[in-house]
């Protein structure tokens, strides 16, 4: 994983952490993008551990984050994947959080 990926990932799990919307908007691609991802904003959640990554054919990183999520007062293990394309500028940014 290269440092702007690092960041950009550490930026964004910050964001969510400290519920700083505008943080978190800024590692996205795009605004379409951003407001497709919000609903991970809403949610209560740890994240622990990066448990994989990936590159696929068209370049695009996918990095899958281990944690838990709180759900119906219920604490479950929760993986979220985070995928990371270039933008036009050449740099990293978040294009979808699953």
């Amino acid at each position: 994983m290269n440092e702007q990926i690092k960041t950009v990932l550490k930026e964004s799990l910050e964001a969510l952490y400290n519920k700083d919307e505008e943080k978190f908007s800024n590692q996205f691609i795009d605004a379409v993008i951003i407001e497709a991802n919000m609903y991970v904003f809403d949610t209560i959640a740890t994240f622990d551990e990066i448990d994989s990554l990936e590159e696929d054919r068209s370049g695009r990183i996918s990095v899958v984050v281990l944690g838990t999520v709180l759900l119906d007062n219920n604490i479950t293990e929760n993986a979220k994947i985070f995928y990371f394309n270039k933008n036009d500028k050449g740099d990293w940014k978040l294009v979808a959080i699953d």
